[in-house]
């Protein structure tokens, strides 16, 4: 999925075909949140580069925390027991350290250049990011590094310094309907709606409540119903039940920034906050059950 921020995609594109000759490796950083289409724009152009040769030249390290339910660290050198991951799709992903990145892009490229792709770059320790600069500084010529972060703050101001950033935006709403009427001219208007207020502004994880609401007619009215029954303030046990159904379904976090942006637009700070640190808990890796407790009791 590629949309929106095309001024961005352009400045990329423009940027990377000035510096081919440069004879260290070139590093972009892609800043924005989840959902704004980097990690599709970053494959797209790595395979408009690479052409037949991305199967051996292009290498993902891929953010694997859904699988592993808590934060996928990127370390120096990966233990022995966590070498493999089994991602959702029944594929069984490798698990690279920094030093093994470093090696990787040194080896020679059949295709003559080597694209490193590094998704969620914070993910990296400190001492990771501290040997992952030495790479960028290595004379490697025909070396192409990007990276997709959420914000600046999450990585060394040494990684920063080294790269050149580019912001991706969230679309506003005039573009995101624009976005959900190309995906489907048939859709509701009730279901963009709907779709609007998960997804805010983020067409990847609108795409994402449009695939399941597809596959399943229920989805639609679970997620109506839950809207209703956390902004209404039912009982303590509806709510929880709620909450779980929406969590197997996959989409609890668009869910709960729906609820966080409904209580802050109606100047509810203190409810707007309970849902605010239910996110935090998450990222915390704070069990599931134990932040929903927390947050409709608390």
């Amino acid at each position: 999925m590629i949309f929106g921020n095309e001024a961005q995609r352009t400045y990329i594109r423009q940027f990377f075909d000035r510096n081919l000759s440069s004879k260290n490796p070139l590093f972009i950083l892609l800043i924005g949140q989840k959902g704004l289409g980097k990690t599709s724009f970053i494959e797209s152009f790595s395979e408009e580069i690479l052409g037949v040769y991305k199967r051996s030249d292009f290498l993902y390290i891929r953010d694997c925390s859904e699988e592993l339910e808590k934060t996928h660290t990127i370390q120096i050198e990966t233990p022995t027991t966590q070498k493999t991951i089994q991602l959702a799709n029944g594929e069984i992903y490798e698990n690279r350290g920094v030093r093994e990145i470093n090696s990787r892009l040194q080896q020679s490229a059949i295709s003559g250049k080597k694209i490193l792709f590094i998704e969620n770059l914070e993910r990296m320790t400190a001492s990771a990011m501290n040997a992952f600069l030495k790479t960028c500084e290595e004379p490697l010529s025909q070396r192409f590094i990007f990276a997709t972060i959420s914000s600046e703050s999450g990585v060394l101001p040494t990684i920063v310094s080294r790269a050149l950033l580019v912001h991706f935006n969230l679309l506003d709403e005039q573009a995101m309907r624009a976005f959900l009427k190309g995906q489907d001219p048939d859709i509701s208007d009730e279901k963009i709606e709907i779709v609007l207020h998960m997804s805010g502004g983020k067409p990847g994880i609108a795409l994402e409540i449009i695939k399941k609401m597809n596959q399943d007619s229920e989805i639609e009215k679970t997620l109506m119903q839950g809207f209703k029954v956390i902004t209404e303030k039912n009982s303590h046990l509806k709510q929880i039940d709620i909450l779980k159904k929406i969590k197997e379904i996959g989409l609890l976090e668009p869910f709960i920034n729906t609820i966080i942006d409904h209580f802050t637009s109606v100047g509810d700070s203190t409810l707007a906050q309970k849902w605010i640190n239910l996110k935090k808990f998450q990222a915390a890796n704070i069990s599931e059950e134990n932040s929903r407790w927390y947050t409709v009791l608390g």
